[in-house]
């Protein structure tokens, strides 16, 4: 038995839609084929467009892993700047470059760095601040967390408290975890092994 990857095999339809035969590439550019007898193919799940393809649970959760990834960058793009949204001076006249570049400066280093957080102050009248977005409690932080972990582990079929993923802990117990345990098994791996032992 060799192991191949979707890459190396391809499978090639027959004229009624179903499987003809593979075509293995062994990086040369040459793809020889590969009857369909010999090569035993394990899929997650049949790609509902191509199903003689497999498709892969990160492909079905590719919305989700993507709302997570810009989860990720939002919080930590606040975190970084000043752990609150952008702030937006409005100068009630113009001051010219110059000024404006030494307030823009003056304002860094103020509430920039080790200062970040810390209240901003000016004196006159020559400006208002106005914060133009939410902040992490506003944005209802564990729930831009929460939903993509559950449509993940949903897609890979895994509980996510057996995943150690912050959804899966709030909710479990290990008065459950037995149970758990067992469902898991019975339900979503025995069919698996099912299928791949068939094969074979």
């Amino acid at each position: 038995l060799w192991p191949f990857h979707d890459g190396q095999m391809e499978p090639v339809p027959d004229p009624d839609g179903f499987l003809s035969h593979y075509l293995y590439d062994p990086g040369d550019g040459k793809k020889q084929p590969v009857p369909r007898e010999d090569v035993i193919q394990l899929k997650w799940a049949p790609d509902p467009d191509q199903p003689t393809r497999g498709l892969a649970p990160a492909v079905a959760a590719a919305r989700a892993i993507d709302m997570a990834n810009e989860g990720a960058r939002t919080v930590y793009a606040m975190l970084k700047n000043d752990a609150v949204p952008r702030t937006l001076v409005n100068l009630k006249e113009p001051i010219g470059p110059e000024r404006l570049e030494q307030m823009k400066t003056r304002w860094i280093e103020l509430y920039g760095g080790d200062n970040k957080g810390l209240p901003g102050f000016i004196e006159g009248s020559e400006a208002t601040v106005t914060r133009l977005g939410s902040n992490l409690q506003e944005l209802d932080i564990e729930n831009l967390w929460n939903m993509p972990e559950a449509w993940i582990t949903a897609a890979f079929e895994v509980p996510a408290i057996k995943a150690g993923l912050n959804i899966g802990l709030m909710r479990g117990t290990y008065a459950n975890a037995d149970a758990l345990n067992t469902d898991f098994t019975v339900s979503r791996l025995k069919p698996r092994w099912r299928n791949v032992g068939a094969q074979f």
